[in-house]
């Protein structure tokens, strides 16, 4: 990877199929299986609903990232030091009920299309580009990691991991979805191999 990038700067050149520069944790399961409060926990803040039923047809790139990061793709984040005052340790960790009314979004975090998510992560999922586009496979939920509560404590694993949270799935649910989820077997060998 620092080969790679180290040439990518030399002849000022973006490679193409890198590796994620984090761990990637790909999150599989039946519909209320527990994925997303498994992935709040051990992001240490409430960035996912949970719920019964099922809430995504697409997979969710769970990542932290600074402050300075996260504020270009909020329009309400703007500084780091606005942070302390924002939330008390209650607010911020309560469960969310809908992502985009909930008071936190845009200061503790976001969530990025699909197009914001190709772009955010060109390198990694150019050669599925279609794909993903057509489908709408993919997203991303950024976390502002000013506002993570434990970075010390877990010893800032959760800043350095990527969390990518596949939909729900069980018997009864439709052919379509099914055909959508089990027709990315392609995409989630290639996430294995750049884990």
């Amino acid at each position: 990877f620092c080969l790679s990038r180290g040439l990518g700067d030399v002849y000022k050149r973006q490679p193409k199929k890198l590796p994620f520069n984090k761990f990637v944790c790909l999150v599989t399961g039946t519909t209320s299986a527990g994925k997303s409060a498994f992935i709040s926990h051990f992001m240490g803040v409430p960035c996912r609903k949970s719920a019964q039923c099922q809430q995504d047809t697409s997979f969710t790139i769970v990542e932290t990232c600074p402050p300075d990061i996260f504020s270009r793709y909020s329009d309400t984040f703007r500084q780091a030091s606005d942070y302390h005052t924002q939330f008390t340790k209650k607010e911020l960790m309560e469960p969310i009920d809908d992502l985009y009314t909930d008071k936190r979004y845009g200061w503790v975090f976001v969530e990025l299309n699909t197009h914001a998510t190709l772009t955010r992560y060109d390198s990694q999922l150019s050669e599925y580009v279609t794909d993903i586009s057509a489908l709408e496979l993919f997203q991303t939920l950024l976390i502002n990691e000013a506002y993570l509560p434990n970075i010390e404590a877990n010893d800032g694993i959760s800043t350095r991991t990527i969390m990518i949270d596949s939909p729900g799935y069980d018997s009864g649910q439709n052919t379509e979805l099914l055909d959508k989820f089990f027709g990315n077997l392609k995409l989630l060998q290639f996430l294995y191999t750049m884990s």
